[in-house]
């Protein structure tokens, strides 16, 4: 494990791309999806096979921070940068995300919760927080209801799995699939339809814009990763309902107040089953850590103070 500088990591992506053939197109949108991601100074560090891009900031209990599909590590800095010495942050890309290159496999929970359980042995953390938005918090919950040996707390917001496949989420959910196989397409609807979507839904409050802005300039990149995503969600594996209740970690739920995603109403009826949970509500549509930091800060120091 090694830590790369900025001109190593540019570098090794541009010869990567000339190596294979990639067209400037291609290698654009590669760059643009490495900048939501791991920044320097991060690792590189190999969990059963996956390269993972690592950060790390500050010291003190391991929080062990997993984003949302298409999002990246660096959908944790601002809360990197509030913590102080509260506890360390440590934030991956997911294969095919950020800096991580892909392995080949679908955008699952399952799968994902795999990721999640490699770098913890790989990086030889002591029963860390695991901090999981979305796909994320999906398998944050995949972890510790299936090892729980490998966590000493959770941290959900608006997390995956909480809502059955119905023919309602269906209908939710192919429209979605759609937009984005626009960007697979290479139609140019995909990009204005994808930037009303974050500003006006994924990540509507003010303090999410840079990274926003960021997730929006990668669109194109990221879209067979979210196509993928979202036909999984259609999937029975997908919904996680039957692992709740032996979740017996302690769980803080920290929820986007406008989600209009993973909306808590339909997820409180599951969400409430898990044994030793509280709840916060914050501002913004997916990711309260991102668009609320500072209340978020707060809620997270009280949390793992009260885990001590």
């Amino acid at each position: 494990m090694r830590i790369m500088t900025r001109r190593e990591s540019l570098a090794a992506g541009a010869a990567a791309a000339t190596a294979a053939g990639i067209g400037s197109a291609a290698a654009e949108a590669g760059d643009a999806r490495a900048e939501v991601g791991a920044q320097v100074p991060f690792t590189r560090v190999q969990a059963a096979g996956r390269e993972i891009a690592v950060t790390r900031r500050g010291k003190g209990r391991p929080v062990l921070c997993l984003h949302a599909a298409g999002h990246g590590a660096r959908d944790f800095e601002p809360l990197a940068e509030r913590v102080g010495d509260a506890c360390e942050i440590i934030a991956i890309d997911f294969p095919g995300h950020g800096r991580s290159p892909a392995d080949g496999k679908p955008v699952r929970v399952g799968g994902y919760a795999q990721v999640v359980t490699d770098v913890i042995d790989a990086l030889k953390l002591d029963r860390p927080v695991l901090l999981g938005n979305s796909l994320g918090g999906g398998a944050a919950i995949a972890v510790a209801a299936q090892a729980p040996e490998k966590t000493s707390g959770l941290v959900l917001c608006d997390p995956s799995g909480l809502i059955p496949p119905t023919p309602a989420t269906e209908a939710a959910v192919k429209p979605m699939i759609g937009m984005f196989n626009l960007g697979v397409a290479g139609s140019p609807e995909f990009e204005p339809a994808f930037a009303n979507y974050y500003r006006n839904v994924v990540l509507p409050a003010p303090a999410a814009a840079p990274q926003r802005e960021r997730i929006i300039a990668s669109g194109r990149g990221i879209a067979p990763l979210l196509a993928d995503a979202w036909t999984g969600f259609l999937e029975p594996a997908s919904y996680l309902g039957e692992l709740v209740p032996s979740v017996t970690t302690p769980t803080w739920l920290a929820w986007a107040r406008n989600d209009r995603l993973v909306a808590w109403d339909y997820c409180k009826a599951q969400a409430t089953r898990l044994p030793k949970h509280t709840l916060d509500f914050f501002e913004g549509g997916h990711s309260p850590f991102l668009e609320d930091p500072d209340n978020f800060t707060a809620g997270l120091k009280k949390f793992l103070a009260d885990l001590d």
